[in-house]
């Protein structure tokens, strides 16, 4: 017993000789600036320290320094030969890079936590440091919430049969389903949402999982049609988006985009930009850079623009951020597809990274219209790329031992 108190006492001494000269509130401004690795580190030091950084108040506070600054922010290939096999690069580490030579080094293959063997997988979206998956093989499909920061995660329960498209009149006869993940800041709940739109009928039907209360639940259907081209439905603004249509077949010059707010469950359209859809009738696509709605038009063969929602949900709002121009990416074996072309994210330096095609990953300044390749060393051959911020978000389930990044 008296060796028990000795250590106890010793503890104290050291929490005391750690936060004596500092204040507490002084502690967690410094420590919210620090990157995930380094605070998972710093967990070890002490109690006191343990406590605060696992606290909830501090992990909703460093995600919003991460957020509000772009610091803390990864991505992760997916290598689209091997089922699921991610690779992960930081992104923050850019800006070391001279402006003659780009290159990303390997920083960690990161392996996934699905204990079965699966022959499809993808990222359904990623929201404040939490990637959710979805993986399929003939016999099962599996939906999990990730933090590869932490390696903590957590799977997702099957839909109930009764509420599932199996178990609805129209018997799985669905002509295709989509996905989407986010979070709702009123309840600070997570949520995954499905889609499934029936073949010959307008009906679709649409369930939400609730990681707040575990559970699945059927929500209103859909009340216009999808762009059979999205897998997943993109987050911004507490919302899920994708290009929707009135009609079953698709109509570009109707188009809008179609919304499901993730905070009162309600649907709506947003204004498209005023674009001229009668000298271009191209496909566009809609994606998220900086947090913000953009639409990517491409005018095949010569160039893709990028316009950028700056007010949410205004159509005045909408401005034309930059283009590019098909002869301004260097290397032949990177021109070859540019309506894959699709912004990742800013860099620190404030250009933006894009994807093109399956197999390449250029750096694009906007100020300079500068567009360079940029030197993946250690990724796949085919790939595609997922952004996330690092974070502390807690989940239930602990992953296998992998070093940190």
């Amino acid at each position: 017993m008296a060796k028990e108190d000795e250590e106890n006492e010793k503890i104290r001494v050291e929490e005391s000789v750690l936060t004596e000269n500092l204040p507490e509130v002084l502690i967690l401004e410094i420590l919210s600036y620090l990157p995930v690795k380094s605070l998972l580190r710093f967990r070890c030091v002490c109690k006191f320290w343990y406590d605060l950084i696992t606290d909830s108040a501090f992990v909703k506070m460093h995600l919003r320094r991460s957020l509000v600054s772009n610091t803390n922010l990864n991505v992760v290939f997916i290598n689209l030969r091997s089922s699921f096999n991610l690779v992960g690069f930081l992104v923050s580490e850019l800006h070391r890079y001279s402006d003659d030579l780009d290159v990303w080094e390997q920083e960690v293959v990161v392996r996934h936590p699905f204990k079965l063997p699966h022959y499809l997988g993808y990222v359904v979206g990623s929201c404040n440091g939490l990637l959710c998956l979805m993986t399929c093989n003939s016999t099962k499909r599996e939906i999990l919430l990730w933090n590869p920061s932490t390696r903590r995660h957590q799977k997702l329960p099957s839909i109930p049969k009764e509420i599932s498209c199996f178990g609805s009149t129209f018997n799985g006869k669905f002509e295709y389903i989509v996905n989407g993940f986010g979070h709702d800041p009123t309840t600070d709940d997570y949520k995954f949402v499905r889609i499934v739109k029936f073949r010959g009928a307008l009906d679709s039907l649409v369930t939400v999982f609730s990681l707040r209360t575990n559970s699945w639940r059927r929500v209103g259907n859909m009340p216009f049609c999808l762009n059979k081209s999205y897998f997943s439905m993109l987050f911004a603004n507490s919302a899920l988006h994708w290009i929707a249509n009135r009609e079953p077949e698709p109509n570009t010059t109707s188009s809008f985009i179609g919304s499901f707010d993730l905070q009162d469950e309600e649907y709506r359209e947003l204004p498209l930009p005023d674009f001229d859809f009668v000298k271009n009738n191209a496909p566009m696509k809609l994606a998220v850079l900086g947090g913000q709605l953009c639409v990517l038009w491409p005018f095949l063969g010569v160039r893709v623009e990028v316009w950028l929602m700056k007010e949410y949900g205004v159509r005045d709002s909408w401005e034309k951020q930059f283009s590019i121009e098909q002869p301004r990416i260097e290397q032949p074996w990177v021109m070859r597809n540019l309506e894959f072309l699709r912004p990742i994210c800013y860099s620190k330096t404030g250009e933006v990274i894009l994807q093109i095609d399956l197999d390449a990953v250029v750096l694009f300044d906007p100020r300079r219209r500068r567009v360079r390749n940029l030197i993946v060393y250690g990724a796949p051959d085919l790939f595609e790329i997922e952004s996330f911020v690092g974070s502390l978000v807690p989940l239930n389930a602990k992953d296998g031992t992998y070093s940190c990044w």
